[in-house]
């Protein structure tokens, strides 16, 4: 009786976790008027206005008269909606995994875009908690209705309640753009530079971060990035299934910023290994996949 009754109230417990968390994939790309985006070296971005038009919602930016973002029905992500020459299909927020979409075709020249959703995954944002998708683009040939990716061309990382927060481009391996600071809904998170006043707000500073190796699965290398918020010793090895250390690929001083290593598994057989990174008060794992 006892142990029905705690299995009841884990049951309740994971229920009423569940129900608070909003994963809708509206969530992948919060729009309303006063969101502000702010990434790395770049200004301020704020959602100032909108408009309706048959049934699109356009998105419109600090006083720009051209809408940057339309929003469907569909909960498709058009960037750049009234230009015929540089509009483009950026995101299906209810894509299904491995799903594939033309971004943009071949009407002005080619090579067509294609993307598709590569990964699902639970991340932490500003100490926050949430569902990440990672968005691969690729360079594609188009045959009909069908899609041939022929080469990778960048990745990008949305996360549920602040929209997009990370991109990488092809080598050296290290983020493109980097949000450091959001306001979602009136709630200010990292680092945000007020346009007005440039003084920054004090809010919770970025923590260091493991990002997700890319490519995973991977043959016969992946990158290895990360975020440190504060310079000291840092560990990056990678482990085998049975807990044990194949390659210790940082083992030094590391100053706070980006940082990307990449892991080569020549040598290894197929299987699951773990990358763990430790730094300071840090400690972080994530798994990757070597297929031949």
């Amino acid at each position: 009786m006892k142990s029905s009754l705690i299995v009841f109230c884990l049951l309740s417990l994971c229920a009423n976790l569940y129900s608070q968390t909003d994963t809708s994939a509206a969530r992948f790309f919060p729009a309303a008027i006063g969101n502000a985006w702010h990434y790395r070296d770049q200004p301020v971005k704020t959602l100032t206005r909108d408009s309706i038009t048959a049934g699109n919602r356009f998105l419109f930016f600090d006083t720009s008269s051209v809408p940057e973002y339309a929003i469907d029905s569909a909960l498709h992500i058009v960037q750049y909606p009234t230009d015929p020459y540089q509009r483009r299909l950026r995101y299906k927020l209810n894509a299904n995994l491995m799903q594939w979409w033309i971004v943009s075709d071949t009407s002005f020249g080619p090579p067509a875009i294609a993307a598709r959703v590569d990964s699902v995954f639970w991340g932490s944002l500003f100490g926050v908690t949430t569902q990440m998708q990672a968005i691969g683009f690729y360079y594609a040939q188009l045959v009909g209705d069908t899609i041939i990716p022929l080469n990778w061309r960048n990745e990008e990382y949305l996360a549920a309640g602040f929209g997009f927060f990370l991109s990488f481009y092809d080598p050296p391996w290290v983020p493109n753009e980097e949000l450091v600071g959001c306001v979602i809904d009136g709630r200010r998170y990292g680092t945000l530079v007020s346009v007005r006043d440039q003084g920054i707000f004090p809010v919770v500073p970025i923590s260091s971060r493991l990002y997700p190796c890319f490519p995973n699965p991977f043959n016969p290398s992946t990158a290895i990035s990360y975020f440190l918020s504060e310079a000291g010793k840092v560990d990056v090895t990678v482990y085998d299934v049975l807990g044990r250390a194949i390659s210790n690929l940082v083992d030094e001083a590391q100053d706070a910023g980006f940082h990307s290593v990449r892991f080569d598994s020549k040598g290894l057989s197929s299987g699951v290994y773990f990358v763990r990174l430790t730094a300071r008060h840090f400690t972080a794992t994530t798994k990757i996949i070597h297929s031949k």
